[in-house]
This record gives C-alpha cells, structure tokens and sequence, in this order.
C-alpha cells in the first residue's frame, strides 16, 4: 500500500513539473519570443535525458 501512495505522489508531482515548464514556456514565449522558448524547451529535454554515473563503473575502473 505504501509503494502504491508512493507511486502516486510521484505522478501528482511530475505532473505538476509539467504543468509548471508548460506555463514557463508560455510566458518565455509572450514575453521574449520563439527562440527564448525553443532554447527552453531544449534545454529540458536535454537535461531529463542524462543520466548519472553508475558507482560500480567507477570503482571497477579504479580497482
């Protein structure tokens, strides 16, 4: 039950993420134009998609 409330908390708040960048995108839109939004938008996109480090990589190319 408690993965369950979990899970939902984690929906509720990526929703809500998406919700605010859409409302950042449409006010960089209306005040500074097309570009400011692309550059936005691709900056997202391109931030979610990296991933971190994975720890047993590095300590194999350590040890």
């Amino acid at each position: 039950m408690l993965h369950l409330l979990w899970n939902l908390l984690n929906l509720a708040i990526l929703l809500y993420f998406l919700y605010l960048c859409l409302k950042a995108t449409q006010l960089l839109r209306q005040n500074l134009g097309w570009w400011a939004a692309a550059i936005f938008v691709v900056g997202v996109f391109s931030s979610a998609g990296k991933s971190g480090t994975n720890q047993a990589d590095e300590v194999e190319k350590q040890g």
